[in-house]
């Protein structure tokens, strides 16, 4: 009787050890499955403890392109909170999401973390008629920020309509004395301008970049008066972001 109970326990320790292999690996087939698919729903953030850096960065690299920007801001904020190594070149990556508020985040965290390797990236952006032109001016600003005087060789490809208003905010707030020159004249020329656009973007720089410097005001000043009255919006829109007690009538 003690035999057969014996060669009983036997056979099912045996079964057990050959199945266990399997047992483990189909867990964690469907365990890994369903932490990607919870991610990819934007949840269930904890499951990342039990990926390697490696499985973690390849699904935050593939969602900062998601199509759908609610998901790529979510794998974003991910990428930040994780304090995943690749940080800087994932963010670039992220720069070729087809979302224009993605770019538009993405372009501000690279000022903000300084990634100067993003430069080429953001030129070529700048420069792209067929980007967003919002972008292309946000991507002109990030560009000129990081380059400083070295973007002067290019600023004849960024001082056009659609990208002068990025690159002259972007030159003024290097706070490098030659680059604020640059942009001042810049400025001047716009403000000068035969052209209605440019001399509303001559107003709207002023409001970005005259927050902290209340002598911006009297530039405003020769334009509050224009005929324009899509200058005369951006005017008002300046003042107001400069909190001045300047009114205009």
């Amino acid at each position: 009787m003690n035999d057969f109970i014996t060669k009983v326990i036997f056979l099912y320790a045996i079964k057990l050890i050959v199945l266990l292999p399997v047992i483990l690996y189909g867990s964690w087939f469907f365990y890994r499955k369903y932490i990607i698919k919870s991610l990819k729903s934007c949840s269930f953030m904890g499951s990342f403890i039990f990926l390697k850096d490696k499985e973690i960065a390849d699904i935050i690299k593939k969602g900062v392109l998601d199509k759908k920007p609610e998901r790529a801001a979510y794998y974003l904020r991910l990428l930040e909170e994780l304090r995943i190594k690749d940080l800087k070149s994932d963010l670039i990556n992220a720069l070729n999401n087809e979302n224009n508020e993605i770019k538009e985040y993405v372009i501000n965290r690279i000022i903000d973390l300084k990634i100067y390797d993003a430069v080429e990236i953001l030129f070529k952006i700048a420069t792209d008629e067929t980007e967003n032109q919002r972008v292309r001016s946000f991507a002109s600003n990030a560009y000129c920020y990081l380059m400083g005087e070295k973007s002067f060789e290019k600023l004849y490809l960024l001082f056009r309509k659609e990208t002068v208003c990025g690159a002259v905010i972007g030159l003024f707030k290097t706070k490098d004395v030659e680059a604020i020159f640059v942009a001042s004249e810049k400025l001047r020329s716009l403000i000068e301008s035969d052209d209605t656009d440019l001399r509303a973007k001559a107003a709207k720089i002023i409001g970005y970049v005259g927050k902290d410097n209340h002598n911006f005001i009297y530039p405003l000043k020769r334009l509050e008066n224009d005929n324009s009255k899509e200058v005369k919006k951006e005017v008002i829109t300046a003042l107001e972001r400069i909190k001045s007690t300047y009114m205009v009538d």
